[in-house]
């Protein structure tokens, strides 16, 4: 298949309608919904084929992770978001959940957000994978929320951060000098303590050790 061709555009839309339920399952989804959105993002009539399903009222996950990453400023987004964000709302799998959530949580509740579900994730491997990419997603779109994870590195405690928003602005390839300058200092902090290192979670690559994750990113 050819880059952004249209059987492999096909393919990407007959695997993310296909999920069996399986781990297997969700693993060929969230690969169709990488490449669907990295070769048809903003496409408008990608979008109104992933539509579809909304005139029967029967959506599937993948077409809305595929929604929330690669289109994300289709208006109904917000109502997804302040539905789920209701006291009573029923329960959404987590693929769904965390496309939605992080499509739209403000910049400023952000880290907080995700310190949370970093904890909730780290022993399930497949939770790992529903909750990295809506982030990334979100991170490589976002300048602003960039900006506000780089203002949010110099004063983190939570190890599971500490770990994790270096490598997220990595994965963006937004290397900036406070970025340097913030691994820098905590690798000598790790370094000097009497104690071993912490260990925190990087929702990236897994669990290791806060100072070694930073040399080696």
């Amino acid at each position: 298949m050819y880059p952004r061709s249209e059987s492999l555009k096909n393919h990407c839309l007959t695997t993310i309608r296909n999920d069996d339920g399986t781990w297997g399952g969700f693993e060929r989804v969230r690969v169709a919904v990488d490449i669907l959105v990295n070769q048809f993002g903003g496409d408008d009539f990608v979008l109104k084929q992933l539509l579809q399903s909304a005139r029967t009222g029967r959506w599937r996950s993948g077409e809305i992770m595929a929604i929330c990453a690669g289109w994300p400023d289709y208006a109904d987004i917000d109502a997804w978001y302040a539905e789920i964000m209701r006291p009573d709302r029923g329960t959404l799998p987590p693929s769904e959940y965390f496309s939605i959530f992080y499509a739209r949580i403000p910049s400023n509740k952000f880290i907080s957000a995700l310190g949370k579900h970093i904890r909730r994730v780290q022993n399930n491997r497949m939770l790992k994978s529903t909750l990295s990419g809506p982030v990334l997603n979100r991170a490589k779109r976002d300048g602003a929320l960039r900006d506000a994870l780089i203002d949010g590195i110099t004063n983190e405690k939570n190890p599971d951060l500490k770990a994790t928003l270096p490598r997220i602005l990595a994965e963006c390839g937004d290397l900036r000098e406070e970025l340097i300058s913030s691994v820098r200092a905590e690798l000598n902090s790790q370094l000097d303590r009497k104690c071993s290192p912490e260990i925190g979670f990087d929702l990236i690559y897994g669990i290791r050790e806060v100072w070694l994750y930073r040399y080696w990113m």
